[in-house]
């Protein structure tokens, strides 16, 4: 065991009332944040809206998520899209301490292990943000605790005797299989999975291969979507692989991914995890049980090696390795419990990692209102909330414009709006749910969602019928430049009128928005009828 004070039952009773507390802390707490969503949170809002077996940038499982959030509780706020996010975290603390029990024979080094993950800081901002990465680290844990389960040649589990049983296999596949229509990096899993049945000797037995099976099953809707629609998931994903403005390799890139991982898995945590490689090997295996430290590291490092190499050939976000957290708690958890058994140093490096987790889990929840409160608001600078502003009041300023109507199946869409700027189009979609928002795309390159699924120029709208158009522009932008920009909307539709004309007011409103805290840009409207 890990620890050996204080006694086992009241330890664990301990850790599991922290991860419970945790969990309600940021439902509670999430359920009043006054925090607008982002471009990526509107996106995603705006596809549960459209239910389908895939999207431009993103697998579906997020829109699924979302609209199961969303019929819960039938509201539409950005506290209803948010809301079974902190539920997926739990979820995915509970799988890895399942496994991490397993491995270790230890209740309490599990709940540990899923403690530090729940408390991490990558958890504490996804857990209050309608976006993937929670569901993707929910089915990777449980694919992992799933695969050891499976793999461990342990005879007894928590349930039954394991020799030879395909169930934990099948579910395994199963959890992978929704992964990858989460996100598509979860492939990384099956690599993982790969190398550590090779090294075990495991590889062709039957199960891994029906695991393997069951994912391609489960995965296989999004893969003929993706066939149908030309492949736009996929070469967006190249796209973002293989792109970039520098030639060579980028070492500062890489060298800022990993000064960032000390920030997104907690410094004490990922401190020990980089500790713990120096014992690689040298781990003892107890009776039965797989090295659960060299396990950890076979889940952890080759995401960390692919996305690492990632930010090497192009770019990479610091949360593109989020599911290597699985891993890396285990992995941390396994040192602790070989290294310092019974001893006050594991005491106080998982108390300390967990204290610390904690502190920026509750800077993070209170920091809407401790932001204002100590006059950090308003600047992009030091207001980490300043970069989704304006986008929600320029929607909710366009609603104005919606005329009553009948609600009746046959009636048209109350608004119709477009837009070139993926960003306004999310956040009108998701702000505006009965406005029908499409994209004009003069160059017919498509770049996003509504490029590919509502372009303007597909639409079925009739020619009389009058379209906003919402555009950017630069607010010192000289008459010249504002005489070219309207010149050019001229030759694309057969009359242009700007908003000012029927709606001087809000026309100025619109205009006095400060997009992402920005004072150099303002939003313009016209009315706008195809030729």
């Amino acid at each position: 065991m890990v620890f050996r004070s204080p006694p086992p039952v009241l330890g664990a009773l301990a850790l599991s009332c922290i991860l419970l507390a945790i969990t309600l802390a940021r439902l509670a707490v999430g359920a009043f944040w006054p925090v607008p969503f982002s471009v990526d949170e509107a996106q995603y809002v705006s596809w549960s809206r459209e239910l389908a077996a895939g999207y431009y940038s993103k697998p579906p499982f997020i829109a699924w998520a979302l609209a199961a959030a969303q019929g819960l509780c039938a509201t539409g706020s950005e506290a209803c899209a948010r809301s079974l996010q902190p539920i997926a975290f739990f979820g995915a603390a509970v799988a890895l301490a399942l496994a991490t029990s397993k491995l270790l024979s230890s209740h309490h080094s599990g709940l540990w292990a899923g403690l530090l993950l729940c408390s991490s800081p990558l958890a504490a901002f996804y857990s209050q943000a309608a976006s993937t990465d929670a569901w993707l680290l929910l089915w990777w844990s449980c694919a992992f605790c799933a695969f050891v389960f499976a793999s461990s040649d342990a005879r007894q589990s928590f349930f039954r005797a394991q020799d030879d049983r395909l169930e934990w296999w099948m579910a395994c596949g199963l959890f992978v299989g929704l992964a990858l229509l989460t996100k598509y990096s979860a492939g990384v899993f099956i690599l993982s999975a790969f190398i550590w049945l090779l090294a075990s000797g495991q590889l062709f037995r039957r199960g891994p291969w029906l695991a393997l099976g069951t994912a391609l099953i489960v995965f296989l809707p999004n893969l003929l979507w993706n066939a149908k629609m030309g492949w736009p998931t996929f070469q967006h994903h190249a796209g973002i692989t293989l792109a970039s403005e520098r030639s060579g390799m980028h070492w500062d890139s890489l060298w800022t991914f990993f000064e960032e991982q000390w920030l997104v898995f907690g410094p004490i945590v990922f401190g020990v995890f980089l500790l713990s490689l120096t014992a690689a090997g040298r781990a003892r295996a107890r009776p039965g049980n797989p090295d659960a430290l060299g396990l950890a590291l076979c889940f952890s490092l080759p995401m960390l090696a692919v996305i690492g190499a990632q930010s090497l050939i192009s770019r990479a976000h610091a949360n593109w390795a989020a599911p290597a957290l699985v891993g890396i708690c285990l992995a941390v958890t396994a040192y602790c419990s070989e290294r310092y058994a019974g001893r006050w140093i594991a005491r106080w490096v998982l108390g300390g990692a967990l204290t610390l987790n904690l502190l920026f889990n509750a800077a993070l929840l209170s920091a809407p209102w401790a932001a204002p409160a100590l006059g950090l608001s308003g600047s992009r600078a030091t207001d980490p909330f300043i970069r989704l502003s304006g986008f929600k009041e320029a929607a909710l300023l366009l609603k104005q414009l919606e005329p009553h109507r009948e609600q009746t199946p046959s009636a048209p869409p109350a608004l119709t709006i477009a837009s070139t700027d993926r960003d306004i189009l999310a956040n009108l979609s998701a702000y505006l749910p009965e406005a029908r928002v499409l994209a004009w795309n003069p160059k017919g390159y498509v770049a996003h969602h509504w490029d590919l699924q509502h372009d303007l120029a597909r639409s079925s709208i009739p020619r009389e019928e009058r379209i906003l158009l919402v555009i950017r522009r630069l607010r010192d932008a000289s008459a010249e430049h504002i005489a070219q920009q309207e010149e050019w909307l001229d030759q694309w539709f057969s009359s242009v009128a700007p908003l000012g004309s029927t709606h001087p007011e809000l026309a100025r409103e619109l205009a006095e928005i400060k997009l992402s805290g920005k004072t150099d840009v303002l939003l313009v409207g016209f009315w706008v009828r195809q030729r």
